[in-house]
């Protein structure tokens, strides 16, 4: 009786105190570029609250709509890091002489258009929910675009990034097609979805992970081949999930399946690769 209980407390306490923590570093240092990110945090907490009350009232429709909300939360601060963070690990990662161009408010565009189109994706559907996710989509092609470079491909740890964010585009436009409830389209299910989750935010957690763990253990930013692996591995997992599981739709649990396993496979290769590194220092 007591245990479930204590699990809903121990999920309910978690986000209050991750805004807490986040939020006093950034306030005691004035940091007015970081508010969005505690600001986010605590409209997340929110919609977990309120998908706790939708699960005790047995209000499944609520706790749908709380998950989507959340999820496009994670979106927003997903696309803030990555319009300050990606750019500039492209700059260092090619050695480019000429900078990307900066673009403050471009980006701050990308992280309020994809907001605003995750609360019209979450209250509604048809045209208008699928216009806002279209110009989502678009405003953020339009910002990643120019970031690309040839030869990212290149550099693992910079193609899994761009990537990532393309998954991202992918899902907001396949959100959009699915908001018009055409018939001629078929049974999307959560295609659109698994966009988001298995591919940007595997990729771009996977990517980050990789590159971080090695620059801020003092290692140089170079990967082995089972890294490599495990990035091309979560791709096709994601290709699968979303693509597979839409048009093989006779074939779901296969492709289901078959997506889980390239997707744990993914991150035990990351595991084998970095746990040595998390417990040994650098030479």
């Amino acid at each position: 009786m007591y245990l479930p209980l204590l699990l809903c407390f121990c999920d309910l306490i978690f986000l209050p105190l991750l805004v807490y923590f986040v939020a006093r570093p950034i306030l005691a240092a004035q940091q007015q570029r970081n508010y969005i990110f505690p600001v986010l945090l605590a409209a997340m907490t929110i919609a977990h609250i309120v998908m706790h009350m939708a699960l005790f009232y047995q209000k499944l429709v609520l706790v749908q709509q709380t998950l989507h909300f959340a999820l496009f939360i994670i979106m927003t601060i997903m696309v803030t890091m990555a319009c300050r963070v990606v750019p500039f690990f492209t700059e260092r990662g090619l050695n480019l002489k000429t900078p990307l161009l900066r673009d403050e408010k471009h980006d701050l565009w990308c992280a309020i258009t994809i907001g605003v189109a995750g609360l019209a994706y979450v209250l509604m559907a048809g045209w208008l929910s699928s216009i806002l996710l279209s110009i989502a989509a678009v405003t953020l092609f339009s910002r990643t675009y120019k970031w690309y470079q040839p030869t990212v491909w290149r550099v693992p740890l910079l193609w899994v990034l761009h990537v990532g964010m393309l998954w991202l585009e992918i899902g907001l436009l396949l959100l959009a097609l699915q908001s018009l409830q055409l018939s001629e389209l078929g049974t999307m299910g959560s295609s659109p979805i698994h966009a988001l989750t298995t591919g940007c935010i595997g990729l771009m957690t996977l990517g980050m992970m990789s590159r971080v763990s090695l620059g801020h253990s003092g290692r140089p930013l170079q990967t082995v081949t089972a890294t490599h692996w495990a990035f091309i591995l979560l791709n096709v997992a994601a290709l699968i999930r979303v693509f597979g599981a839409w048009f093989l739709s006779s074939h779901y649990l296969l492709m289901v399946t078959v997506a889980g396993l390239l997707w744990t496979a993914a991150f035990l290769l990351f595991l084998w690769v970095y746990v040595p590194i998390f417990v040994t220092a650098s030479k």
